[in-house]
């Protein structure tokens, strides 16, 4: 498939859908939003870089905020400003401001399935950039203006009983200061009021955290974190000792399958399983980009380690401890249900690759079918497994019989 194809096709059946965009341009695609909370004009089109091909939403046409990005920049000692997150990514330059998906990062298809929900995200992602770039330069600001009055005040100074501690700037929230990765972790775990250990021999946080939804192999509901900075390309976030299984209960095979089945779901996420005594736990990798870890970025891997343990706890662990049969039914589901999907989105796009350069005879022909096996594909949970299994044996029900 060309890639650039594929994607100027997503974009295309997005904005027929979407009442609020509308296209700007046909070659190259490009098609543009006003967001109806700040009226900005979000421009989204598809952007190759090097190697990469992404899809962009960005903030070029605004000239009062290039004048905001340009403050950032020199605020940044006049480097652009990037920052990363998987596939995601963040740029601040002389432009203005851009978020994008790298599609060259994940599978076409998933990329596809999820295609409105990254859309969702990189409008968040632009939305929190420019809020808190707008933050740091008016705070920036407010600092040389209050400069201004205290020099002007010296003469006549207040009673100490009016005189109030100034308040730290928003500059130390900001993602855009440049701090150490140390500094990072622990600025987000203070703001949080969470207990920490500095384990400065392995240059690791360390923190731990009760939840709800969660208990390791000895029933405890205490999650570790650990946080390793003393990489200079990397951080690594781990939960050490997440889980401990008894391969004599639960089959490594068993949980060899679940670990793929998440890593699969999760292209940034690692799962580990020591053979030699079942211990199971996940890692996260950011990257540093010069060297810079972002407060932002720890609450979000923390956020999604908490999430993902909770939520994997209810769905498979806990089967995975306890119940290992039940675990094999689950995960055996998953898979099959995904290969369902799959095949029958293949069909589909198929049938719609095939309507091009067809005569009108062939084309409605086509277009039936499509639509019958639509319809059969909504029925097909109702009349259950034997029904569907019929169907793929069956030369009568292909719909493409006759054409």
């Amino acid at each position: 498939m060309d890639l650039i194809k594929g994607i100027s096709a997503l974009i295309a059946d997005f904005v027929e859908q979407k009442d609020d965009w509308n296209l700007s341009s046909s070659t190259p695609i490009s098609i543009i939003k006003t967001d109806n909370n700040s009226s900005l004009p979000y421009t989204l089109d598809i952007s190759e870089r090097d190697d990469d091909t992404s899809i962009r939403l960005h903030l070029h046409s605004e000239e009062n905020l290039r004048n905001v990005a340009q403050a950032v920049l020199i605020k940044n000692g006049g480097d652009d400003y990037q920052n990363s997150d998987g596939p995601f990514h963040t740029l601040i330059d002389g432009k203005g401001f851009s978020v994008f998906c790298d599609v060259s990062e994940v599978s076409f298809d998933q990329f596809s399935e999820n295609f409105e929900g990254i859309v969702g995200r990189l409008e968040q992602m632009l939305k929190g950039a420019v809020k808190q770039a707008i933050e740091l330069v008016s705070a920036d600001e407010s600092d040389a203006d209050n400069g201004e009055i205290e020099s002007a005040s010296e003469d006549s100074p207040a009673p100490r009983d009016n005189v109030t501690e100034s308040a730290p700037t928003d500059s130390d929230i900001s993602q855009f200061e440049v701090v150490s990765p140390k500094e990072a972790i622990v600025q987000f775990l203070e703001r949080k009021e969470w207990k920490f250990r500095d384990n400065s021999e392995r240059q690791s946080i360390e923190l731990g955290m009760n939840l709800d939804k969660y208990s390791d192999h000895d029933g405890k509901s205490l999650l570790l974190i650990h946080i390793n900075y003393g990489n200079d390309d990397l951080v690594r976030f781990q939960t050490p000792m997440m889980y401990k299984f008894d391969f004599a209960k639960t089959p490594y095979s068993l949980i060899a399958s679940v670990i793929a089945w998440y890593q699969f779901e999760y292209k940034f996420l690692s799962m580990s399983l020591d053979p030699s005594d079942g211990e199971l736990k996940i890692s996260i990798d950011i990257p540093l980009a010069k060297g810079v870890l972002h407060h932002t970025q720890v609450e979000r891997i923390v956020g999604f380690m908490i999430q993902f343990t909770e939520e994997t706890f209810d769905e498979l662990f806990d089967d995975l401890l306890h119940a290992p049969e039940d675990a094999q039914k689950c995960i055996d589901g998953k898979i099959s249900d995904y290969q369902q999907n799959i095949e029958a989105k293949k069909w589909v796009r198929q049938f719609e690759t095939d309507l091009v350069g067809l005569s009108e005879e062939k084309r409605s022909q086509l277009q039936r079918a499509l639509e019958a096996l639509k319809d059969s594909e909504g029925s097909g949970d109702e009349q259950g497994s034997s029904a569907s299994e019929g169907k793929g044996n069956s030369s009568e029900s292909s719909p493409l019989e006759g054409i």
